[in-house]
């Protein structure tokens, strides 16, 4: 233990006598374990808010696009038919395991007010069927949801999402109040929930109108999609069978024809988004190690100008019987306590990097423990491989030429 403190010691000595050189040193250590770790770091959280997101239209509902997602619409955008708002009616008649089927469309870019007040934040209209909340896992705070006679009478009412509560209407009630959007009234019908960001999307600021006034007021869209619940978790899949098979009926799609619609769930979207961040977060590993490397060249370098400078030390210890092992071992464990000292710093500028990266976007922070612990395994590595022939050299002196050397 004691030549374990030694060893420390001495190391700890070499570091502090010229900390500018120090730092230098190991600053390809410190970008490289800084990179790594953000990186990670921050795709972990994002992956965890995924994750945790991905359950928003909850895990017994899918949505019907007019394209599917993981393709693009180029090519498709000339030949699938719109999807109708009417299809979600005919879906709940054809479809014994469908519970409830909701047409939505939206509006982007819409700028809420009332009396001399206007929203900060840039919302989402959506025009709503009944069950669009349901589907959507925005549960309403006060009030209700969009129904059918909303619809059928294209009434002209809203409900709101939290943060337009909170931008428009202070300690104010906004029940049965009057909001405009371009200049035409909605009555506030409706409060929803605060939800707060997810993967980096505020979720507050949205509203929702019926559908039916939505296309009268604003226009249609050319991407009117179906949220389709199921009857029951387990009668998901029979479901989206269901579906798919009525929704060929409807397009018309040719037994050998491929789907002229899309289906995606919250698993397939997740996949998708699993598999972009997983790549992203291999290609900031991979500049990562490159940094690493790079900086072990670094720590050899200063080893080898450590050792011609302590030339004369390394021939008074081993005058005195110092074994070649002892000397291999001492500039070994010096290189890769080097190595470690930039693993530290970098370790800590880089879980703080990703947890303020993950606080901008809403995200949980994560601590990568497998990366960290990967991360000092590989600084340890670099030390010793890169340290070995500086090591050797030392070892090999002449005790008597060392000792003559100026």
């Amino acid at each position: 233990m004691n030549y374990l403190f030694e060893l420390i010691k001495i190391a700890t000595t070499q570091l502090t006598a010229n900390k500018m050189r120090s730092f230098l040193t190991t600053l390809g250590i410190i970008l490289g374990v800084w990179f790594v770790i953000s990186i990670v770091s921050i795709m972990d959280a994002f992956t965890a808010n995924l994750l945790a997101s991905s359950a928003g239209l909850g895990p017994d509902v899918f949505q019907v696009d007019r394209y599917p997602r993981n393709q693009g619409r180029r090519d498709q955008r000339r030949f699938n038919p719109r999807i109708d708002k009417s299809v979600s009616k005919r879906l709940m008649e054809k479809c014994p395991h469908v519970l409830i089927a909701a047409a939505e469309d939206s509006k982007n870019s819409a700028t809420l007010t009332y009396l001399d007040r206007k929203t900060n934040s840039i919302f989402t209209l959506y025009g709503a069927q009944k069950g669009f909340q349901l589907n959507n896992n925005w549960p309403i705070d006060r009030g209700r949801d969009i129904n059918d006679d909303d619809n059928l009478s294209n009434r002209n009412v809203i409900v709101l999402g939290y943060a337009a509560v909170k931008e428009l209407f202070y300690d104010r009630d906004p029940m049965g109040e009057y909001v405009k959007i371009d200049g035409k009234s909605y009555k506030v019908i409706g409060i929803m929930k605060e939800q707060g960001n997810q993967f980096g999307q505020n979720r507050d600021v949205q509203a929702a109108i019926p559908l039916n006034t939505l296309h009268r007021d604003f226009g249609e869209s050319d991407r009117v999609r179906v949220t389709v619940r199921a009857t029951a978790f387990v009668d998901r899949f029979k479901a989206i069978d269901e579906v798919r098979n009525e929704m060929r009926l409807i397009n018309k799609d040719g037994p050998t024809e491929p789907d002229s619609f899309g289906i995606w769930t919250n698993e397939s979207s997740a996949e998708g988004m699993t598999n972009v961040l997983n790549m992203t977060t291999l290609g900031g590993s991979i500049l990562g190690l490159i940094a690493l490397f790079v900086g072990g060249i670094g720590v050899m370098n200063i080893m080898l100008a450590s050792v011609k400078e302590r030339t004369k030390e390394i021939g008074i210890r081993k005058s005195l019987g110092a074994k070649k092992r002892t000397i291999l071992f001492q500039f070994i464990f010096e290189s890769s306590f080097l190595c470690l000292f930039g693993c530290f710093i970098g370790l800590v500028v880089g879980i703080f990097t990703g947890w303020i990266v993950s606080f901008f976007f809403g995200n949980p922070p994560v601590l990568p423990y497998g990366a960290t612990l990967t991360a000092i395994i590989a600084t340890s590595f670099i030390g010793i491989g890169f340290g070995t022939y500086p090591a050797w050299k030392a070892a090999r002196l002449d005790p008597i030429e060392a000792l003559r050397y100026e």
